[in-house]
């Protein structure tokens, strides 16, 4: 059974429905290349004001949940990264290629 993310959420005492993140990871990786900009302010309100690590720790956790269920998308995650790459400086690049490697 898919666990769409807005469903990990809930669990962990959100419910936000009408977000990305009420979206299956399938789906966000797939047919959300071009998320709406309300969706992206609505993720980023979500995640504002979180630590780095507090945000860590929740993609390590869906991450988890994913891979337990069967629907973690390493394409997607790295079409992704692909996509977000060009506008990241060495540093960020560097981060971010850590923390993939993680997942």
């Amino acid at each position: 059974m898919k666990k769409s993310l807005s469903e990990i959420a809930k669990s962990k005492g959100n419910n936000r429905e009408n977000t990305v993140v009420g979206r299956s990871s399938e789906s966000f990786g797939r047919s959300a290349d071009n998320p709406s900009s309300d969706s992206i302010n609505e993720l980023y309100g979500r995640y504002a004001g979180k630590s780095e690590s507090d945000l860590l720790s929740e993609l390590y956790s869906i991450a988890s949940e994913q891979k337990k269920e069967g629907t973690f998308d390493r394409t997607a995650l790295e079409n992704g990264i692909r996509t977000i790459m060009p506008m990241l400086n060495e540093e960020q690049k560097r981060r971010l290629n850590e923390i993939a490697a993680k997942l």
